[in-house]
């Protein structure tokens, strides 16, 4: 999803690096339908009987605006890979972080994928992990003096993100 904001915002430097992460060429355009299909490939080659497929959360933590779309149109690929195997069993992530006070009221950090927001993103980020080093540090913190809840660089999760994940994939699991 990532690969793809950073595609349609143009932010050229993301998009060379994912490319080159993820050994594509250089032409190569991303897009839901293109993740559904390698998703399904990636399952069938997977010998397991039973497999919990969980949707992704938000990049940012606005429910609107195109990161929000890109998200919700990748989890509908996710969703619909579920419907096409019944070794499959959906963990509905994204939609447990609903009730989070910034995904709600429609805010929250909202990611376009513009070289600045990624260059905002990769600060957040290193800044981020140097401070969890500290004593005090902790995901949740830095997220809230940012006003976020969700992740607290606008991509990675905060440990109560990650806690909701547990209990998601643990429900499924049961």
């Amino acid at each position: 999803a990532l690969l793809e904001l950073a595609w349609r915002a143009g932010s050229t430097r993301m998009l060379r690096m994912y490319l080159e992460q993820n050994r594509l060429s250089s032409n190569y355009i991303p897009s839901a339908s293109k993740f559904g299909a390698a998703y399904r490939r990636l399952l069938a080659e997977v010998p397991a009987r039973r497999i919990v497929a969980t949707s992704l959360p938000p990049i940012g933590e606005a429910s609107t605006g195109i990161a929000a779309d890109i998200i919700s149109e990748y989890n509908a690929e996710i969703r619909a890979a579920v419907e096409l195997d019944r070794r499959l069993v959906y963990a509905p992530f994204f939609e447990a972080l609903h009730p989070w006070p910034t995904l709600q009221r429609g805010g929250g950090a909202l990611f376009d994928g513009s070289a600045k927001c990624f260059s905002n993103f990769v600060r957040d980020m290193t800044l981020n992990m140097a401070a969890r080093a500290l004593p005090f540090g902790s995901f949740d913190r830095l997220a809230r003096q940012r006003g976020r809840s969700v992740t607290h660089d606008q991509v990675h999760l905060t440990e109560a993100s990650a806690a909701t994940l547990v209990d998601v994939l643990a429900g499924r699991l049961a």
